[in-house]
């Protein structure tokens, strides 16, 4: 069984609300635009009610705006609490809302419920209060299954920036932040990045989508290339290919070419050096392909 990962989050009044700890809990993913998640609001309000003081129940959301409506409209009697910047969906791999995890004492997952199945939610609620659960609910106005929606951390707008922060430690290349009024086409130009063709801003979330094409390590030095014997990493490489707007199936590819490069028979440097017009030619064969 996995361990729930401890999070931080702010309820609807702005005061920080931390995970559970050392207490049996459910914890809910919604978002607004989700019909199923809406229709589930009164049950989430009953399981809020029969919990009471021995089992904690947080319901998180993924909008801001959204989650201000949810309480708005629906007043439910648990507060939303706001993961709008998707890290704790995105730490707890939750891919379809509503998700509800049930969490044992010692933090462990214990059962996970995606989108609604009825008598799914029959059984979790008789587990904690058999009578009231019972009572509160009208099961016959529920229908027997709805699926749920895609969660926004697995949104393909998301999940490459949600991932570069949750492997923040692997790139080490030094950052350059941009003013909003920068182009970050022309800055590449006046870095000398580029000779005039366009080029793929290398940022931390495309550099790490990059690296997933490899498993060696970003660390790991490839190359020593003249002339100037540079130091070239898998990271820098990495770079290299997302201005170059490489996918990341592209990278073994470039990594083996650059090794080759650097093999001294080949002699780069030369190529490099000559005022001939030498120019290298890389054939690409076998299954890579």
């Amino acid at each position: 069984m996995d361990k729930i990962k401890s999070y931080k989050l702010l309820n609807m009044q702005g005061k920080c609300v931390a995970s559970p700890k050392n207490q049996q809990a459910f914890i809910c993913f919604i978002k607004e635009d989700c019909p199923t998640c809406k229709e589930i609001i009164p049950l989430l309000d009953s399981l809020y009610e029969i919990c009471g003081d021995d089992i904690v129940m947080q319901v998180i959301g993924q909008e801001r705006e959204g989650n201000q409506r949810l309480d708005k409209e629906n007043k439910p009697h648990f507060p939303i609490l706001d993961d709008s910047d998707l890290l704790v969906s995105y730490a707890l791999n939750i891919e379809i809302v509503p998700t509800i995890i049930a969490v044992s004492g010692d933090g462990f997952i214990q059962q996970k419920l995606v989108g609604f199945v009825k008598e799914e939610w029959r059984v979790l609620m008789s587990k904690v209060d058999q009578n009231r659960s019972q009572k509160n609910i009208n099961w016959n106005d529920l229908p027997d299954w709805r699926p749920g929606c895609g969660s926004l951390s697995v949104d393909p707008i998301n999940e490459a920036r949600l991932r570069a922060i949750s492997k923040g430690s692997q790139i080490s290349a030094r950052r350059i932040e941009l003013a909003s009024t920068d182009d970050p086409f022309e800055f590449m130009y006046d870095q000398g990045f580029s000779d005039g063709l366009p080029l793929v801003p290398p940022t931390h979330e495309r550099v790490v989508k990059m690296l997933s094409g490899t498993c060696r390590n970003p660390g790991e030095v490839v190359a020593v290339l003249p002339p100037n014997m540079g130091m070239l990493t898998v990271e820098k490489i990495a770079i290299n290919s997302v201005m170059a707007g490489c996918r990341p199936d592209y990278l073994p590819v470039i990594i083996a070419a650059i090794e080759a490069l650097s093999d001294e028979a080949f002699n780069i440097h030369g190529v490099y050096a000559t005022t001939l017009g030498a120019s290298p030619l890389i054939i690409v064969s076998g299954p890579i392909r």
